[in-house]
């Protein structure tokens, strides 16, 4: 790879290489567990389907979701609340995977607002 610009070659070592067996799960095993949130034993895994859950108390929750984040997309919210009762869901549209860093005052403000609520 020449200054930041991929060659053909350098594409299909990249996909050899995430196309062998097992080429995933190290990187999800490390980033699973690190970047979830941490429920009552009580939740289960289907209720944890992406997004920021940044508050869950006495029954309720509230995801924040940066809708231009290309890593966790907003089908993911998509049937949430069969999973997840007493779900609100605050949308940022102009958020990305980084919306807590790009926004924290709205960010804070809706926590705010949600624990105000409760």
């Amino acid at each position: 790879m020449k200054s930041g610009v991929f060659t053909e070659a350098d594409k299909q070592a990249y996909i050899e290489a995430w196309s062998q067996p097992g080429a995933l799960t190290g990187g999800l095993n490390y980033i699973g567990p690190r970047a979830s949130v941490h429920l009552p034993e009580t939740t289960s895994k289907e209720q944890l389907r992406g997004g920021i859950v940044v508050a869950r108390g006495e029954g309720a929750t509230l995801v924040i979701w940066g809708e231009k984040d290309t890593a966790l997309l907003t089908g993911n919210l998509e049937g949430l609340d069969k999973f997840v009762p007493n779900l609100t869901i605050e949308r940022i549209p102009d958020g990305t995977h980084w919306v807590i860093h790009e926004k924290p005052a709205l960010i804070n403000e809706y926590i705010r607002e949600f624990i105000k609520g409760r």
